[in-house]
Parts: structure tokens; sequence; C-alpha cells
């Protein structure tokens, strides 16, 4: 992925996780925005932000799987200031440690990312 398209991706993300976002959309399909939540929730199982969490670990792990990242650029870089946060997120997931699947563990669940 070209940096242009990773700095579009995560800004997509950004917006997609802004409540004021989520608003925006609700008011273009003409739903209240919490009856738009549990529309989501009812159809693929999972909140919005949980769903979000999810895709932002899958390109995560995307990433990581190029060898060019630490674990603590990465955790920046998809906007976690705190590192042990986002390895607990990419381990709750994804089923193992950032830094274990940065060695060459699960590196072929990374082709399921966005």
């Amino acid at each position: 992925m070209a940096p242009e398209e990773n700095a579009l991706f995560l800004s997509f993300l950004s917006r997609l996780e802004s409540a004021r976002y989520r608003r925006d959309i609700s008011a273009q399909v003409y739903l209240a925005p919490t009856y738009l939540c549990t529309l989501f929730k009812e159809e693929t199982g999972s909140t919005i932000n949980a769903y979000l969490t999810h895709q932002r670990m899958l390109y995560a792990a995307r990433l990581l799987s190029t060898g060019r990242y630490r674990v603590y650029e990465l955790a920046r870089r998809l906007g976690y200031s705190d590192v042990k946060y986002f390895s607990s997120l990419f381990k709750r997931y994804l089923g193992q440690s950032p830094s274990r699947y940065g060695d060459g563990a699960g590196k072929e669940d990374a082709d399921e990312a966005p």
C-alpha cells in the first residue's frame, strides 16, 4: 500500500470512529444515530467501534508483516499513544502479541487486512 493510501485509510478510520461522523451518516440515511448503531450490530454482530478497531488491527498486522515497523512506531502511526494499550488490543483481536506476530508467527493472517 502506497504512503498516500496509508494516510487515506487511517483518516477514513478516524472519521468513522468520530461520533459526529456517525451522526452525519445517520442524517444522510434518515436514521437516528443510535438506531444506525443498532442496525450495524444486528447485521455484523459487532459494534461500529469494535468493527473499526478490528479493521485497524488487521491493518497493523499487514504493516507488521512488511518488517518495516517496530511495534511502538506502528502504535503511534495508528494513533495509539500507549503502546501497551495497542498491544493488548492487537492481542485481543488477533490472538497474539504484535511483537510475536512481527517475528513471523501468524503473518498469513495479514492477507485478511483491508
